[in-house]
């Protein structure tokens, strides 16, 4: 994945997260629609400077919220799946997965990065409108609030669905790896063994 992608990915967690945010400071003043109407109007001038420290508290945010449903989800759901996918070498997870990022055909890689990224969209989405939900039950926007928190459970069940194909590929993926090298081995041995004879 490439570096401006990467950054897209986190602005857009980020800009979700900053929704809730919002919906919880204004639950903690007090504001009204009427007085952040007129802070709209008052601070037109500053818009571009707004609108700047809006993505820069955006981009800190995705990283944090990225980072959370990270820990979460590995604390969680994705054991079980880990488990499912690899069965007994499921506690060596992180040895394979660096043996694919490191051996792995730039194709093949490719793809999986593609699968990483609609794996940390869809669980920080999760995170993000499940504490939406709850700003807006906050706010008493109780119809709003079943909506998001709705979504959030779509999410959760897509999440586990997505990141079960992610854990797909890396297995396929090392199995390729794996049948490569040994099949590289037996060629070696087997010149090695014609040279000799040769010799």
């Amino acid at each position: 994945m490439s570096t401006t992608a990467l950054v897209v990915e986190v602005l857009v967690i980020g800009t979700f997260a900053l929704a809730w945010v919002a919906l919880f400071a204004i639950k903690l003043f007090g504001l009204d629609t009427a007085t952040i109407s007129s802070w709209f109007f008052q601070y037109k001038d500053w818009s571009t400077g707004i609108v700047l420290i809006a993505i820069a508290i955006s981009y800190q945010l995705g990283w944090v919220v990225n980072q959370l449903s990270y820990f979460i989800a590995r604390k969680t759901f994705n054991k079980a799946i880990k488990s499912k996918v690899f069965k007994n070498e499921s506690k060596n997870y992180d040895s394979i997965k660096t043996t694919v990022f490191m051996k792995g055909s730039p194709f093949m890689l490719d793809k999986i990065r593609e699968r990483l990224s609609v794996v940390r969209l869809t669980r920080s989405a999760c995170v993000n409108f499940l504490l939406i939900s709850i700003g807006l039950f906050a706010l008493e926007k109780w119809y709003l609030g079943l909506v998001a928190l709705g979504v959030t459970i779509l999410l959760f069940l897509q999440a586990n669905d997505i990141y079960t194909l992610y854990c797909h590929h890396i297995f396929n993926a090392h199995k390729v790896i794996t049948q490569d090298s040994q099949n590289a081995e037996k060629q070696l041995k087997n010149k090695k063994n014609k040279s000799k004879t040769t010799s």
